[in-house]
């Protein structure tokens, strides 16, 4: 797991916004979503212990805004880029109602 002091310092250099939806490879999701008013976040991660460890955080803190994705960050990525490329829809979400990130943290 990021340090804490890596986790501050990454966040203060992201600067969320209230619209900003996140997509963090391995270190912030949760932190940030706790800390700075935005809209959500998904975390990407590929190890099976990691991703209960954070399911078992975002429910400890009650977070319905984070979606966490299991697997290999950038096949997950591309694949969400392909139901992308298919059509935007206007309000912040692509085809097939995928979030359009503003923010990325790897």
């Amino acid at each position: 797991m990021t340090k804490s002091e890596v986790r501050a310092v990454a966040l203060s250099k992201l600067e969320l916004g209230e619209g900003s939806l996140l997509w963090d490879i391995g270190a912030v999701a949760i932190e940030a979503l706790l800390c700075r008013p935005i809209k959500a976040a998904y975390a990407f991660e590929k190890k099976a212990e990691a991703v209960e460890l954070i399911c078992k955080n975002r429910e400890k803190a009650g977070l319905k805004n984070l979606t966490v994705v299991e697997g290999d960050a950038l096949e997950q990525i591309k694949r969400i880029a392909d139901r992308r490329n298919k059509g935007e829809s206007g309000d912040g979400e692509a085809a097939g109602g995928t979030p359009v990130a503003t923010h990325a943290f790897i």
